[in-house]
């Protein structure tokens, strides 16, 4: 029976939906713990006062956010007037890393 209530004791952390899961957020949902900067040098450094419920949810879910994954700027998409956006441009961090198709980032420079 002992060895019953300490399996059981013990097993609690696992047994909470994303137990230990690791979980990157993109970049424009707010964390307390994370700078929030959307892809936006305005932002950059920010730390939100609040937590957005998503997050709320995910950690008492029991999941571990790593990390905050790169977005285009405010989430700005496409090649429509009057501001064009490259896709998959940061302006804080450049362009995503891809290594199968490495790209020049603009802020270099050179032509």
């Amino acid at each position: 029976m002992r060895r019953t209530r300490a399996t059981a004791s013990a097993g609690t952390e696992t047994t909470r939906p994303a137990a230990r899961i690791p979980i990157a957020l993109k970049d424009n949902i707010q964390t307390t713990r994370m700078t929030t900067t959307g892809g936006a040098l305005a932002f950059e450094g920010y730390v939100p006062p609040y937590e957005a419920t998503l997050v709320k949810n995910l950690r008492d879910a029991g999941a571990i956010i790593i990390a905050k994954t790169g977005m285009t700027e405010l989430a700005k998409t496409g090649w429509r007037a009057p501001t064009p956006m490259v896709t998959g441009y940061n302006s804080v961090t450049g362009f995503g890393n891809e290594s199968l198709r490495p790209r020049r980032d603009p802020r270099d420079g050179r032509h």
